[in-house]
Parts: C-alpha cells; structure tokens; sequence
C-alpha cells in the first residue's frame, strides 16, 4: 500500500488555486494556522514558506477581514486558511 505524501497534496492544491490567486490585482498567497505558505502567486512568498503575522489560527474563527503590518488578511471560511494580500 502506497500512502500519498502531504507534498504530493499541496502540489494538486497549489496547481488548483494559483490561477485565482494570479487573478487578483495584487500579489496574494493562502497560509495555515501556523502561517506556513500553502499556495502562492507572490514572488516574495515561497510555498512551504514561513510568514510572519498575527495568531493565523485564530483568523479563521473570526471570519471577518482585516490588516495586519500592510497585508491585508482575509479568512478562508469553511477552511483553516487566510488570503494574505500585499
């Protein structure tokens, strides 16, 4: 039996949400609750990355958007992630 790694994941989920990232007006990328990069169409944010922030686990339950230093912070409802927008 052959157990998929987490890497092999994100690389579908990468490849399924970079085109909406790249859509947006500014640079953007998605991060966990731990602020670990999960997708990115920002030149400046690698995936598997550390972003420096807020308590991103906390982000989610909130569900509202926000900034944080000049990134604006928006809360992935449904997920445990956060839209960090430059």
């Amino acid at each position: 039996m052959t157990v998929p790694s987490a890497g092999g994941h994100l690389r579908h989920f990468e490849a399924a949400v970079l085109p909406l990232l790249r859509g947006l007006p500014r640079p953007a990328h998605l991060v966990n609750a731990h602020g670990r990069v999960a997708a990115s169409a920002d030149t400046a944010r690698l995936a598997g990355s550390l972003t420096r922030g807020p308590d991103f686990g906390a982000l989610p339950d909130t569900a509202r958007p926000g900034t944080h230093d000049g990134p604006r912070l928006v809360p992935c409802r449904g997920v445990p992630l956060v839209l960090v927008v430059a």
